[in-house]
């Protein structure tokens, strides 16, 4: 943070995009868009490469110390399922409707007939 003594002792919420990337035996390490922070505390179940939404008190030393943690498993998973989902509705989109130019931009293919 650019004013660490502004936020000293200040509860904060990292959510996105927050990966751990160490874990020692009573802290662990997060990285967020290249940025990282060390937090005191462990969390059951976490390991490292897990995304993790977190709320914990910032103190003006560097580090947080944790209150709240969820563990978000199998995330990338998740996002990749939701991309095929999008994916299939687009292709049954596409295969009912198709742009035609000569009358409104998206109509059913029998209707535009050449």
């Amino acid at each position: 943070m650019s004013n660490p003594l502004k936020y000293d002792e200040k509860e904060i919420l990292l959510e996105q995009d927050v990966m751990v990337s160490r874990i020692f035996k009573d802290q662990f390490e997060l990285s967020q868009n290249g940025k990282k922070i060390m937090v005191t505390g462990m969390v059951q179940g976490l390991s490292v490469n897990d995304y993790i939404s977190i709320r914990a008190v910032f103190h003006k030393e560097g580090y947080l110390t944790i209150k709240e943690a969820q563990i978000m498993k199998l995330r990338r998973l998740k996002m990749f399922m939701s991309l095929c989902a999008a994916g299939f509705v687009g292709v049954l989109f596409l295969r009912r409707y198709r742009l035609c130019i000569r009358k409104v931009p998206i109509v059913e293919r029998r209707a535009c007939q050449i």
